[in-house]
């Protein structure tokens, strides 16, 4: 027990009462315990500025920037190794320009810098260090019947550094059989399509449903996997849908 009265892997406290808002209801807890054989104490301090900007009467630029501090500590007690990463000021910038075609549709083109950080552990049990890169995106947005229809399609993509990927040759793990590990893939660019509708049926029912289609292939890589799918695991075919039908009364 922690402070007398608070387990000491408590990773989520679910009976938060945010509009009687108390930072001290739970005490914070220097590391999390993971199985008996991992401690971890990862820290991520973040301040972010961001402006909108009428160009003209129907072109608008948003701009915005966030600034990161981010500190993992892991240890093995079982082992006595431990590992430490720090990532001071790092900077994520991105921005937007959308253009009204009319009164019902606008187009949309983004750009916006890659931060992630990651708790997985590579085969000299160091931490992977967080993923970096860049996303582009441009798209058209349409709303009709006074907002009841709303529709987009964009087109996108994404290059990633450092994500993490298992490493096939388990036995290379340190923690071999107990858990995986991985190793930092080189880059990673995912092109694709999104498409999304909304709308409302009626006053009480709404439907939603939208496709995405996404390949991500290995662009560089030291280990010569250039032109390779990065994780035959992640589907390229995404489909979704999703209903809401508000009941009478409260």
């Amino acid at each position: 027990m922690l402070n007398g009265d608070v387990p000491n892997n408590i990773l989520l406290k679910g009976n938060i009462d945010i509009h009687n808002w108390n930072s001290g209801a739970t005490p914070k807890v220097p590391s999390q315990t993971k199985y008996g054989w991992q401690n971890t104490n990862a820290k991520l301090n973040s301040a972010y500025a961001a402006t909108r900007l009428s160009l003209a009467d129907p072109l608008k630029l948003i701009v915005g920037s966030r600034l990161d501090w981010y500190d993992n500590e892991t240890t093995y007690p079982y082992r006595n190794t431990e590992a430490h990463l720090k990532v001071t000021r790092h900077v994520t910038k991105y921005a937007g320009l959308i253009y009204d075609l009319d009164a019902h549709h606008s187009v949309y083109v983004s750009y916006t810098d890659i931060f992630k950080s990651q708790s997985f552990m590579d085969v000299s049990d160091g931490i992977i260090a967080p993923i970096t890169g860049k996303n582009y995106e441009l798209g058209i947005k349409g709303e009709y019947f006074d907002g009841a229809l709303n529709a987009t399609a964009a087109i996108f993509q994404i290059d990633q550094e450092n994500r993490a990927n298992s490493v096939t040759g388990r036995d290379l793990c340190p923690t071999y059989p107990t858990t995986a590990c991985y190793e930092s893939a080189g880059k990673v660019r995912s092109n694709g399509i999104e498409l999304e509708v909304q709308g409302q049926l009626t006053p009480n029912w709404e439907l939603g449903a939208g496709y995405t289609f996404t390949e991500a292939k290995y662009v560089k890589d030291s280990l010569s996997n250039e032109g390779r799918l990065f994780d035959t695991d992640i589907p390229r075919h995404q489909f979704k849908m999703s209903t809401t039908y508000h009941l009478p009364g409260q």
